[in-house]
């Protein structure tokens, strides 16, 4: 498997690009700038053929109409496209797309798929559970564990300490997580607190995205730039 860091900022940050993982064919999230970062990184929209949403604020999910213009430009239509989330993806996915031109003709060849939470999905090569975080009040937020080829990947971005985040890191081999800021709050979880995790669950490697521009480092955590690539 390849993990492809699109980008490791949080939607304030300055330095990098809002948060998204590309694991295989398989991005996570699609926030505001996500498709230019994917060009920067010689990434054709062809070589997605899935696009998993963990919640609908702006830098998480609001370049899918991008995606799927660039897509059409470019004329990078062979692959069919899976969008997958949480409850409502499919009402805003087509509300989004009455706004754009051509909107029915780029939803052409893609499915939408809503997944229940705590419902674990098998999507072709992958097996995905999607599992309620706590992120404010933005709710459904959901965090993922992604299993293929036999190695499981945990995917938290966003939220703050909760049960289902420790669930996670108990239940995978590779956890890529919110580290918004330094210290926890109601929203993100800090650094201080996503270190604790690394410490307490050592059969998992932890890797730090959704990150502001501070640059603490320590021992426990691996602190990926935007462009990595992590090969499993």
């Amino acid at each position: 498997m390849k993990i492809t860091f699109i980008g490791t900022g949080n939607m304030g940050c300055k330095k990098r690009a809002n948060t998204s993982v590309l694991i295989d064919d398989l991005l996570i999230d699609i926030g505001c700038g996500t498709v230019k970062q994917l060009g920067r990184l010689d990434i054709e929209t062809k070589s997605i053929k899935y696009i998993l949403i963990s919640h609908y604020h702006s830098d998480h999910f609001a370049d899918i109409g991008h995606f799927f213009v660039t897509r059409y430009i470019r004329k990078e239509l062979e692959n069919r496209i899976k969008i997958i989330g949480p409850i409502g993806l499919e009402e805003r996915i087509k509300g989004f797309f009455k706004m754009t031109e051509h909107g029915e003709e780029l939803l052409e060849n893609t499915e939408i798929i809503e997944l229940k939470e705590n419902i674990e999905v098998n999507i072709d090569d992958y097996k995905i559970k999607p599992i309620p975080l706590s992120h404010g009040r933005i709710k459904p937020t959901y965090g993922y564990i992604i299993e293929k080829d036999n190695k499981k990947i945990g995917y938290t971005c966003d939220t703050t300490v909760c049960d289902n985040f420790e669930e996670i890191c108990k239940n995978v081999d590779y956890l890529i997580g919110d580290a918004n800021s330094i210290t926890t709050n109601a929203n993100h979880m800090g650094l201080n607190d996503f270190t604790e995790y690394a410490k307490k669950y050592k059969n998992c490697k932890f890797y730090a995205i959704h990150r502001g521009d501070y640059e603490d480092r320590n021992e426990y955590v691996y602190f990926p730039e935007d462009g990595d690539v992590l090969k499993i």
